[in-house]
């Protein structure tokens, strides 16, 4: 008898419907249990409620932007060790920095 792994959760945040959905569902064809928020509040909700073990965040969200998502993350004890990618179209120096930061 073989054990199953359970399915890694990944939270992406998106604030287009379009993005979501198919980032989502090419997430969930490859096998990981995708949740989903689509602005910067909802995100923050959704990973202290489902502690994924990635997030995908976009930068440009409504009521907060991707860089403070990041950051009140990665401060608060019960979500720091969540690994974070910033998916955007933005792509000034500037930009690149306070990711990195």
């Amino acid at each position: 008898m073989t054990q199953t792994q359970p399915m890694q959760k990944i939270l992406v945040v998106d604030d287009s419907p379009t993005a979501l959905r198919l980032t989502r569902d090419a997430l969930a064809e490859s096998g990981f249990d995708a949740v989903t928020a689509r602005d910067g509040e909802e995100a923050l909700e959704v990973a202290g409620k489902e502690h994924p073990s990635l997030v995908v965040l976009d930068i440009v969200l409504p009521k907060k932007n991707g860089f403070q998502v990041c950051r009140q993350l990665k401060t608060d004890p019960a979500t720091s060790d969540m690994k974070v990618i910033l998916l955007s179209s933005k792509n000034q120096e500037t930009d690149r920095f306070w990711g990195m930061k």
